[in-house]
Order: C-alpha cells, then sequence, then structure tokens
C-alpha cells in the first residue's frame, strides 16, 4: 500500500493507494531455490495446455524443480511433501476475466473460489493437503488468460506470446 500526502489550497490530507505489483515482480518476490515449478493443463485442449508446455521447456533449460503434472496434480503430493518444498508456483490456464493471453499471479486462495478454472481438478483441496501434510507454507498460481479451449493441440498465437514471456523471465531469472 503506497502513502501519499496531498496538497489541496491550505489543507492537506493522506491518501492511501492499494498498487498491484508487476507479476514479475511479485514473482521475483516468491522464488527461491526451496520452490517446485508445476505446470498442469491438458495438452489436447490448444491454449489449455500452457502451463505443460511452459514446465517441458524450463525442464529443457535445466531447470531442476520442475513437475510436468498435466492434469493430475493430486498425484504429485507425496512427491512435494517427500522433497521439503516450501513453495509451489502453479503455471495454468485460467479463465480469470482478463485480456487473451494476460498474465497475473495469483494466492491459491484468490484463484480456485473466483475464476474458473479450465479443469475440473480442484485446486483448493491440493493446497489444503500439501499445505498439511507437507512443509509448504505457499502456493500461487501463475495463471495465462487463455483464447482458445477446443480440442487441438497448439496453442494460439497470442498465448505462444505469454508462454515465450514466462519462459524469458525463467531464463533470465536463472
Amino acid at each position: 500500500m503506497a502513502n501519499y500526502l496531498v496538497r489541496c489550497g491550505a489543507s492537506c490530507f493522506r491518501v492511501f493507494v492499494a498498487i498491484k505489483m508487476d507479476w514479475k515482480e511479485e514473482l521475483k518476490k516468491f522464488i527461491d531455490n526451496k520452490t517446485v515449478i508445476m505446470g498442469i493443463g491438458s495438452i489436447v485442449r490448444s491454449d489449455d495446455g500452457v502451463g505443460v508446455f511452459i514446465a517441458e521447456k524450463l525442464d529443457s533449460m535445466g531447470f531442476y524443480n520442475v513437475i510436468i503434472a498435466h492434469q493430475t496434480p493430486e498425484h504429485w503430493l507425496g512427491f512435494i511433501s517427500k522433497q521439503n518444498y516450501e513453495k509451489v508456483l502453479i503455471i495454468d490456464s485460467v479463465l480469470f476475466g482478463g485480456e487473451k493471453g494476460e498474465i497475473k499471479l495469483f494466492d491459491i486462495g484468490e484463484i480456485s473460489k473466483q475464476f474458473g478454472l479450465t479443469h475440473s481438478s480442484p485446486l483448493h483441496l491440493f493446497s489444503d493437503f500439501v499445505s498439511q501434510e507437507g512443509s509448504v507454507k505457499g502456493i500461487k498460481i501463475l495463471a495465462v488468460m487463455p483464447e482458445n479451449m477446443d480440442i487441438g493441440e497448439s496453442l494460439s498465437p497470442v498465448i505462444e506470446r505469454s508462454a515465450g514471456e514466462i519462459i524469458g523471465f525463467f531464463k533470465n531469472f536463472k
């Protein structure tokens, strides 16, 4: 929250403004060596596969804390608990009402209740289990607003650009 002193003639008053950080700045503060990156989605539903696409690219670039979970993040619960990760970053396609290809970073509680996930897996249950059973203290979702959710194996051009921006962030962050 930013605090500004505003002057109007002889009087002044304080204005408090909530400033939402850019997703890249927020992500820089969230990620550390105890963070696992999990790409989820369906690669046969076009843009829904963006999380898997990004996770596969990061894995091929040598990032070692990457899980390519596809549509079953719950299958990785035991692994995450045993590895003592403190944070989980889920990359997924989310219907959050933004512009097609827009990227936003959300807390898990914020996303699973407010917006439509593009798959049926209840992420709040995943979050609850990981938080209770393991060392995980924080879960965020790096969400990409999809353009096309039809059957198909390729990403739409706008989502490819968003995926490239995310991959570029990690390449420079590494």
